[in-house]
């Protein structure tokens, strides 16, 4: 008679994919575990539902081999149908014409969402900047919620953030390192043409640079928010010569072109 071998329970640990937290333990046959947890995987842990963030091991081979298995969850949100949130507080209402790209090229990618989410504006259009900001301001005292914002403010205005000044884009690029990394163009995430007019660079600090020119004129000038506290001193002594205003609209702010402002706001 031949005998089988009952394979051994698998100890199952979660733990708060947040915290780090011990939830919960048991044991669980192998016949009950995924073969892998490679691809999305949810579970339910005292009948509430948790996505699964990690594993250790991830597959089964190695988790039936050590008998136990680690699993960092997160408790799933469920958000009914008729209150759509939203992960930006705004976003701009236009975004620029595309055109064809080339087939090969280094391009600066953004989420159309990102769009002129933080840019330098001109003085002379702090007007219309002000009256969006309230709006901005007024999302987040009134719509925030835990995990997002129950409506969000859509910018029409300024509709040329540099108002009447002709700011040539060599004086922008003149104020960084030699040598800062140039792109071949602005692609948006999803899009198979280019920003028309598009530009964009990298500062010796990775500050990302972009927006779009026209005969080697900014029309707009956005920047791509990080750590970049070398980069702080010349891009405000850049806006203290062309008049400009540094805004951060998601965070409804505007910073005057002050070295210990812009310090402060790239981290130095």
């Amino acid at each position: 008679m031949a005998w089988f071998r009952r394979p051994k329970a698998v100890r199952v640990e979660f733990l708060d994919a947040d915290s780090g937290k011990s939830l919960f333990k048991t044991d669980s046959p192998p016949g009950r575990l995924p073969g892998s947890f490679g691809k999305p995987t949810s579970v339910q842990i005292e009948g509430v539902e948790y996505d699964v963030i990690r594993a250790e091991p991830a597959d089964a081979e190695a988790y039936l081999k050590a008998g136990r298995l680690r699993l960092w969850v997160r408790k799933r949100v469920f958000v009914p149908l008729n209150r759509i949130l939203f992960s930006l507080p705004t976003i701009v209402d236009r975004l620029p014409s595309l055109v064809e790209a080339p087939a090969k090229g280094d391009f600066l990618e953004l989420h159309e969402d990102d769009w002129r989410q933080v840019e330098l504006v001109s003085a002379g259009v702090l007007e219309a900047v002000d009256a969006e900001l309230a709006e901005v301001s007024r999302v987040h005292r009134e719509s925030r919620v835990e995990w997002g914002w129950s409506r969000m403010h859509v910018r029409r205005e300024p509709s040329r953030p540099l108002g009447d000044a002709r700011i040539p884009l060599d004086r922008l690029r003149g104020r960084f390192r030699t040598d800062a990394r140039r792109f071949d163009g602005v692609r948006l995430k999803g899009e198979d043409g280019l920003v028309e007019g598009g530009f964009a660079f990298e500062t010796g600090s990775l500050l990302a640079v972009y927006g779009q020119e026209e005969a080697g004129v900014l029309r707009c000038c956005g920047i791509v928010p990080r750590a970049a506290p070398a980069d702080a001193a010349p891009l405000a002594a850049f806006c203290a010569d062309f008049s400009l205003w540094l805004v951060d609209w998601c965070r409804a702010e505007r910073l005057p072109a002050d070295p210990a402002a812009f310090a402060e706001y790239f981290g130095a």
